[in-house]
């Protein structure tokens, strides 16, 4: 679970994937590729409670 604030998220230069968050609805909110050599390396965005996070295809990814 990931508490309401605001986020930097960031991939390890080596890996990439996908993040999604969707809103307190259940609608698409973001939809980002992370890493890679042509993807987004940092992600900013701001959470609210009942959001959802969904990080697919990465082994790990900082919230920071």
């Amino acid at each position: 679970m990931v508490h309401r604030g605001r986020y930097a998220i960031t991939a390890n230069p080596d890996e990439s994937g996908n993040l999604h968050v969707y809103d307190t609805s259940g609608r698409l909110k973001v939809n980002k590729i992370l890493g890679g050599d042509y993807d987004v390396p940092k992600a900013a965005l701001t959470l609210v409670n009942g959001e959802k996070t969904q990080i697919r295809f990465l082994p790990k990814a900082r919230f920071i």
